[in-house]
């Protein structure tokens, strides 16, 4: 993929491991399931060919979010995506849309709760310094898997939206009173990691 871009991987990261990937949403749009997502990573140059290597864009606006830098692109003709990037000193954040690079600029300002805030964050205890975190939002994955759904049903005509709400996401409905599902592994001293659910 990076040779592809035409990105050396060596300049372009350096000896840098940081990264990051969130799931946002999938989104059932115009018959189209499209996953809305963002990535985090350490880079030595701070451009946009990584961006633009995923994303077909249009004009590059260039605007200020609460005081920090914030470049978005338009997008080209029947393009769903409207990406984004934020350049946050070593860090670049990169996202399918532009409000998912703006909630990441208002958490690092302290506008908006971050991971570390949360109820989950605080039962993991000595998890909490795990390297590795999977953190799951249950009501946008039940969102997203109807959205899913519908995307199938729409394509394939063998079930409709009455049999996917009766039939489907009635197997959710436990889930509906969690708020957020936290997982976190990777320490050499623990060999399993630790789940834990939050209301």
């Amino acid at each position: 993929f990076l040779t592809a871009a035409h990105i050396n991987r060596k300049l372009y990261f350096g000896k840098n491991k940081e990264f990051f990937f969130a799931i946002n949403k999938l989104t059932f749009s115009d018959t189209h399931l499209y996953p809305e997502f963002t990535l985090g990573y350490s880079s030595l140059i701070k451009d946009d060919k990584f961006l633009k290597s995923i994303f077909k864009t249009g004009r590059t606006l260039k605007k200020t979010y609460q005081g920090k830098p914030l470049i978005e692109y338009t997008p080209l003709f029947r393009q769903h995506y409207r990406p984004a990037i934020h350049n946050d000193k070593n860090y670049v954040i990169l996202s399918s849309q532009s409000n998912n690079v703006k909630e990441y600029i208002s958490a690092k300002n302290g506008n908006k709760p971050v991971i570390s805030d949360t109820n989950a964050y605080k039962k993991l205890k000595t998890y909490r310094s795990a390297p590795h975190h999977v953190i799951i939002n249950v009501k946008q994955l039940i969102n997203s898997i109807r959205n899913f759904y519908y995307f199938g049903a729409h394509h394939s005509k063998k079930y409709s939206s009455k049999t996917i709400e009766k039939d489907v996401m009635t197997l959710f409905a436990p889930f509906k009173s969690y708020k957020r599902i936290h997982i976190a592994f990777g320490k050499n001293e623990f060999k399993t990691g630790k789940l834990v659910l939050t209301d």
